[in-house]
């Protein structure tokens, strides 16, 4: 199952750039099937988003049932006011919510207790925590080739300054490679407010400067890119500039299972919690000490 979803995100992410010829495509699908096993379908190497998200979305559930919270909420529906009495007085469930629906029928939401819920057979912390312990050994491997020259890196990606005479991060077309994801374009300038927080300038091949700005948890359409851009971002970290408030929107569902759009703002700040800084804006781990020779 993991290599057909495999098979699906890699087909979708269409060709690499280097197969222009029929025979750079062979020798792609060749190459590919010797390193994964796993075998392409000439016809279906086509760029599709959409299909590539929906395969990811699949291989991260897959992983994600491992560590999954065996304890859910769970839902009842309750026309009998025995069964109702036998719910609030069952010491092993705790009832969290009782909602009226009509004058006959309760919508009830419980949960086990702590000690009395089933142990599910398809959870596995274990292999949870080795799969993603097995990742970051992967990015410290790429951090082994950049050391202080890393500006920025996440669960899966490193962003690094560049210099002749210096090793760069090598790239690749299968599982485990960095990916360019400028497509042969440079960064000029680089700033980040903090973990899934960043913003840059870039040129691409043809010499067009364009920018990017990603913050987690704010959605940046037009109007909230006014208020969190490059220049904010890189105001608040040389500058020191307080805060900004924006407004964002966002579905949710209420305890009648109605559909409705929220409005809220939503603070957007500089966090820097994770390491320690310095005022040349360079950073280090909490207890890092520099060996004196």
């Amino acid at each position: 199952m993991m290599n057909k979803f495999l098979q699906i995100k890699q087909q979708a992410s269409g060709w690499p750039k280097h197969c222009l010829t029929d025979e750079e495509k062979n020798r792609y699908i060749d190459a590919f099937l010797d390193r994964e096993d796993i075998k392409l379908e000439f016809s279906k190497i086509i760029e599709n988003p959409c299909l590539r998200s929906l395969a990811k979305l699949m291989l991260n559930s897959f992983w994600g049932k491992f560590a999954q919270k065996e304890n859910q909420n769970k839902t009842s529906i309750v026309r009998d006011c025995g069964e109702f009495f036998d719910m609030l007085t069952n010491p092993s469930i705790h009832v969290n919510t009782v909602l009226p629906v009509n004058e006959e029928t309760l919508l009830i939401t419980w949960e086990f207790r702590e000690e009395a819920y089933d142990v599910s057979s398809t959870v596995n912390v274990v292999l949870a925590s080795y799969v993603t312990a097995l990742a970051r050994l992967k990015l410290y491997s790429f951090l082994e080739k950049v050391e202080e020259r890393a500006v920025y890196v996440d669960t899966d990606s490193c962003i690094y300054i560049s210099r002749k005479g210096l090793d760069d991060i090598s790239t690749g077309d299968f599982i485990g490679d960095m990916t360019d994801e400028l497509n042969g374009g440079f960064i000029s300038e680089f700033v980040s407010g903090g973990p899934k927080n960043y913003a840059y300038k870039y040129t691409t091949l043809s010499g067009e400067e364009q920018i990017v700005c990603k913050v987690k948890g704010i959605s940046l359409n037009y109007k909230a890119s006014q208020v969190v851009n490059f220049e904010k971002i890189k105001d608040m970290v040389l500058k020191k500039s307080d805060p900004v408030s924006v407004l964002s929107r966002q579905l949710r569902r209420t305890r009648e299972h109605a559909v409705v759009t929220v409005e809220f703002p939503k603070v957007y700040k500089i966090t820097s919690m994770k390491r320690k800084f310095y005022e040349d804006h360079t950073s280090v781990p909490f207890g890092f000490k520099k060996i004196k020779y």
